[in-house]
């Protein structure tokens, strides 16, 4: 599956319920795997953005209406390649 990565930026509102971020965090792991994707990794930075996930998708508009549906479209995403084609 492609492998997609969130550089995310929390809303003023996801500021105030800090507290429930984790929770926040496994409602949106569970739809996720609900439309056929997955989370490899979520890690909160310091810095320009809040949060990474790494994530994997059957397709772009899996990837896409997840974004749309978790509330994440203002967040950037960029679409890693793994270097090995360059290889051959």
């Amino acid at each position: 599956m492609p492998t997609y990565i969130g550089l995310l930026k929390w809303t003023d509102q996801g500021m105030k319920d800090v507290r429930h971020a984790l929770l926040r965090q496994d409602q949106a792991r569970s739809f996720m795997e609900k439309a056929g994707g997955r989370i490899i990794g979520v890690y909160w930075t310091q810095g320009p953005y809040d949060a990474i996930i790494v994530s994997e998708f059957p397709d772009d508009q899996t990837a896409a209406m997840v974004a749309l549906a978790t509330g994440w479209p203002a967040t950037r995403a960029p679409r890693p390649f793994a270097p090995t084609p360059a290889r051959k």
